[in-house]
């Protein structure tokens, strides 16, 4: 090559041993492939921030869905109706894999099109001296092969006297529509 660098979503034709360009610029988070391979979904964002809006992309056709959420580190249902994403960012300020560690988990409905809250409200607060603060928030859901139960990394840090301390990293899980509610580990 000329040593120029391309950024993007790609896909990768095996058959065709063709590579295609689906979202042209630099993307912070992992995509996930919808369970019948048609479809990715991934937070539409370039940079670490605190807005990911959430993109569905037809592979075949390289079709745009605009949810017009915010959501990444996606993960797909069994059936491919439902997105698990953390959203509802608050500061952002730390990040897992390009995502804000104070979000929320939540679920987008393909077919109506609307975001659910599976766990609590996330956490970015810090005293008005900024000797103290507290973060807490939802990431990297999993969903169960039923569909019905989603699991969860809950990761706190907190800071005192300018000293962070290691983030404590707890599992959650929920029923999909946020019900039952709990603490694993």
């Amino acid at each position: 090559g000329d040593g120029s660098r391309q950024y993007g979503l790609f896909v990768y034709d095996s058959r065709t041993d063709k590579a295609t360009c689906l979202i042209e610029k630099a993307l912070k988070t992992r995509p996930a492939w919808s369970p019948d391979s048609t479809k990715v979904a991934i937070g539409n964002s370039p940079g670490y921030g605190n807005i990911y809006p959430l993109v569905i992309v037809d592979v075949s056709t390289g079709k745009i869905d605009e949810t017009g959420v915010q959501g990444a580190g996606a993960a797909w249902s069994p059936d491919g109706r439902y997105v698990a994403v953390s959203t509802g960012f608050g500061n952002a300020g730390s990040w897992s894999a390009g995502i804000p560690c104070d979000g929320r988990i939540g679920v987008w409905d393909t077919k109506t099109r609307k975001l659910s809250y599976v766990s609590p409200a996330g956490i970015n607060e810090a005293t008005r001296d900024r000797r103290m603060s507290f973060m807490s928030g939802g990431l990297n859901p999993k969903w169960s092969t039923s569909g019905e139960w989603i699991a969860w990394q809950q990761r706190l840090r907190e800071r005192r006297d300018g000293e962070r301390t290691d983030p404590e990293s707890q599992v959650w899980i929920a029923r999909r529509d946020g019900q039952r509610l709990t603490r694993v580990f």
